[in-house]
């Protein structure tokens, strides 16, 4: 299984990308690690600037892109309510898929982030969405209730199990290895909050520590030592991760080496 470098420490943001500085943007290193970007909106340019990103982007040296399922302000989720998806939506993020295959002629792989948890809260620029809506700012809720559990593992049903690839001949997103590298199931889960309030997890038992520890070529040089293996975006050291939601995936028939997983310290007790 491929691992993301150290904490996604090579990631490059180019949100606001420009030509000038996408050009200056370049892989060198001789070693087999890889690098990638975060492109949260890619997927809502038109196709023309699309292409040149990606163009750019494949010209940088990069392996990866990361692309987020989420509304911005200009932009609707595709689950415009609990339940119900807007399928144009959905293609037109399938659409960047098969654009990203074609343009890197298969060297470019994508990472999909089916939720965002700033949209759990309207934070960091990123607007509430449906279940931020129902959450009503308790939205902590989100990872202890058995309803949103629920409610979330249907988005990833409808996202890689249900929905027909536009333009991958009707296969589901699961089944796309040829551009999906990996699903990050929830980006920044906790993020703001540290430590997670005491007796969360247990009260809740909806939580566990990711204690693993694997030998892995990790970062540049491939440097090998001691990782905590994790799915990306769950919280290190003393705090805890949804595993719940993780757990959610594997019953929908995401391949286990579809959910990414990350190098970092190792958790403690």
């Amino acid at each position: 299984m491929m691992l993301l470098p150290s904490l996604l420490a090579v990631l490059v943001h180019l949100t606001s990308w420009t030509p000038p500085v996408a050009a200056s943007l370049r892989i060198t290193t001789d070693h087999h690690s890889f690098g990638g970007v975060n492109y949260p909106q890619l997927q809502f340019f038109t196709p023309q600037h699309r292409d040149d990103s990606i163009r750019e982007i494949v010209k940088s040296g990069a392996r990866v892109i990361r692309l987020f399922i989420r509304p911005d302000q200009q932009h609707l989720d595709p689950e415009g309510e609990l339940g119900g998806f807007d399928k144009s939506l959905l293609d037109q993020f399938d659409d960047t898929l098969a654009a990203i295959h074609h343009l890197s002629k298969g060297q470019l792989k994508v990472i999909i982030a089916p939720h965002d948890a700033h949209a759990l809260r309207g934070s960091n620029g990123v607007p509430c969405d449906a279940y931020c809506q129902k959450l009503d700012g308790a939205f902590l809720d989100f990872y202890s209730s058995e309803e949103y559990r629920n409610l979330y593992k249907t988005r990833l049903e409808v996202f890689f199990k249900h929905y027909p690839s536009k333009n991958f001949d009707g296969r589901s997103w699961s089944e796309l290895s040829e551009v999906i590298l990996g699903v990050d199931l929830q980006n920044q889960p906790f993020s703001g909050i540290s430590p997670i309030p005491s007796g969360f997890c247990n009260d809740h038992g909806r939580c566990d520590y990711v204690p693993k520890k694997k030998k892995k070529s990790m970062g540049p040089g491939g440097a090998r030592g001691k990782r905590n293996t994790r799915i990306a975006g769950v919280p290190k050291g003393h705090e805890r991760g949804p595993a719940k939601v993780r757990d959610e995936a594997m019953r929908i028939n995401i391949p286990k080496d579809k959910v990414v997983e990350t190098g970092g310290p190792a958790a403690t007790a």
